[in-house]
């Protein structure tokens, strides 16, 4: 993707704010983008902006596209049209976009560039899929999810692939891809999976975590337990990630690294769906499990840490089992047009 000829104008110094340096999302980038061009009458009032013509432009999928267009309208800069689509502020006529006028300013050109554009998508269509797969068992349409994401035929490719890797779909023949059943066995396998890495990997990241970062850890999970089940929707996520990626993601074997990554995938799920089943009422013994594991971690004591990190994911495992019927009781959402019951 490359910019346009025209070099831009000079930005307002205000604009600069709305994203950090370094540490912007892709809706962040696109958002700043856009208003970089209506802020510079590059997209004038008037223009008609659609999800999908907008995702071509910037080589992203819609979701992404979607999230940016919602800052804008909450920033005042753009509505939503009666029909289809969003319309800049400030003009009388409604007139159709040009993307041969948009300009991605220099500043901004580096975090779209940072990863090959199927794995922009990526992070998008795993999200998507994997709150979706406790409700049943679904075949994905290729073509559907080509045009669903305004991707081309080869990002489609390497992302069905890269959802096959991880295990989250597989690939039966030329025409056919499935979503794996989020059922006992699916749940089992990676935990049995993680059971057998975890710990490991807990004991050779201990050398790369400071007993100080261990106890804050350890007391803020206390101070969470003070308040539970209150702080369960903001501080369960917060307290699963601390642990799970945060601490063993510092193991310093890579391999270990890749294959956690797949097997941990219920933990993300799981966590969403317990919050959604029980709400505010949650009650969840991973509080004790988790002091139970980081009070040696943080006295130094990593063999310990780790014998109660098995502990913690057996129990773990059987805890996401009993909630299978739980889900199953979830009304079922909309599906998107790329996914149809099997």
């Amino acid at each position: 993707m490359s910019k346009t000829e025209k070099s831009p104008r000079k930005r307002n110094p205000s604009t600069r704010k709305t994203v950090k340096s370094g540490g912007a999302t892709l809706a962040q980038t696109i958002a700043e983008c856009l208003r970089f061009n209506i802020e510079n009458g590059r997209l004038q009032g008037g223009t008609i902006l659609l999800k999908a013509e907008l995702a071509r432009f910037f080589n992203v999928s819609r979701i992404p596209v979607a999230q940016a267009i919602e800052d804008l309208v909450h920033a005042g800069l753009l509505r939503k049209r009666d029909t289809q689509g969003y319309v800049v502020l400030g003009g009388e006529a409604e007139t159709k976009l040009e993307t041969s006028h948009l300009d991605i300013p220099d500043h901004l050109v580096g975090r779209f560039d940072r990863q090959p554009s199927w794995e922009r998508i990526y992070d998008q269509v795993e999200t998507e899929l994997l709150e979706l797969m406790p409700y049943g068992r679904f075949q994905i349409n290729e073509s559907a999810l080509t045009e669903y994401y305004a991707m081309n035929r080869g990002q489609t490719q390497q992302i069905i692939t890269r959802l096959c890797e991880r295990g989250i779909a597989e690939k039966l023949s030329q025409s056919q891809c499935n979503l794996l059943a989020y059922d006992e066995p699916f749940l089992r396998n990676r935990y049995e999976l993680r059971a057998l890495l975890e710990p490991f990997a807990l004991e050779k990241a201990s050398a790369h975590i400071s007993k100080q970062e261990a106890q804050s850890a350890l007391d803020y999970h206390k101070e969470v337990a003070r308040h539970f089940p209150k702080t369960a929707s903001e501080a369960l996520p917060n307290l699963e990630r601390t642990l799970h990626i945060d601490f063993i993601g510092r193991c310093t074997n890579p391999r270990i690294l890749v294959a956690l990554a797949g097997a941990q995938i219920p933990h993300a799920t799981t966590t969403k769906m317990v919050l959604r089943v029980l709400g505010s009422n949650v009650e969840e013994p991973l509080l004790a499990e988790h002091i139970a594991i980081l009070e040696p971690l943080a006295q130094g004591n990593s063999a310990r840490a780790a014998a109660q990190l098995q502990k913690h994911l057996d129990s773990s495992c059987e805890r996401s089992v009993r909630r299978l019927a739980d889900f199953a009781a979830l009304p079922k959402p909309a599906l998107p047009p790329f996914l149809r019951a099997r």
